[in-house]
């Protein structure tokens, strides 16, 4: 009679089983991906400002940082740079 019972547990605890090995032998996920660069509120603060200008924004924290407009190639947007 327990040998019946086996029969019918047993699949299920091998499921189980296997499901958790494929479970923990995974890759964990990678950290979600960030160009590297300015934030984007520093970029935004100098949008429509020359290299140079006064700019502020409010970063992540929800702190306000002021500085300037700064870039350190022509050919790439300027971003608020906070001062030092």
């Amino acid at each position: 009679s327990s040998r019946w019972v086996w029969l019918g547990v047993g699949p299920l605890v091998l499921a189980l089983v296997i499901a958790l090995v494929w479970a923990l032998s995974r890759p964990p996920a990678p950290p979600s991906f960030r160009p590297p660069g300015p934030p984007m509120h520093a970029v935004k603060a100098c949008k429509d400002r020359k290299r140079g200008s006064a700019c502020r924004f409010q970063n992540e924290e929800g702190m306000l940082v002021k500085g300037q407009c700064w870039s350190p190639s022509l050919s790439l947007p300027p971003a608020c740079r906070p001062a030092p």
